[in-house]
């Protein structure tokens, strides 16, 4: 169960609303199914977000700079890392990995960039805490 976590008021700013969009539309292209359920697709902008920040299922993204930075985290996202939305939008993705781990991560994020999307990844990260958690079933996209 997921801890109460409240929503940003920065998610209803033209920035995430439109992020929100690439997010599902993308999805959509790239794997070939649905990320949020079909009813939610087709609402405003506005209700595409919240659909994104209330979803069961953990939505996170990253940014395409040299070292990517976390641009957005859903609330079962913040709540496995450890992390309050506004810290995680400022923590370089490959924090979330431990060092030992950062050529893993670096391979997996090579082969996203050569196929657009890898399906059933598999990892530990770290939260906030340093405790360590298995990601399963992870679809990562570029």
């Amino acid at each position: 169960m997921t801890a109460y976590i409240e929503k940003p008021a920065c998610l209803q700013n033209s920035f995430y609303q439109k992020h929100g969009e690439i997010l599902v539309s993308s999805y959509q292209k790239l794997v070939g199914e649905g990320l949020l359920e079909a009813h939610s697709c087709q609402n405003s902008s506005e209700a595409l977000i919240d659909s994104l920040w209330n979803a069961s299922v953990v939505v996170v993204s990253h940014g395409v700079e040299d070292d990517p930075i976390f641009n957005f985290a859903n609330k079962v996202g913040l709540s496995l890392f450890g992390y309050g939305f506004d810290e995680f939008v400022t923590l370089p993705s490959r924090l979330s990995a431990e060092p030992v781990t950062q050529v893993e991560r670096n391979a997996l994020l090579s082969e996203t960039k050569a196929r657009g999307f890898i399906d059933n990844y598999s990892g530990v990260r770290i939260s906030k805490m340093g405790q360590r958690f298995l990601i399963s079933e992870a679809k990562v996209l570029i």
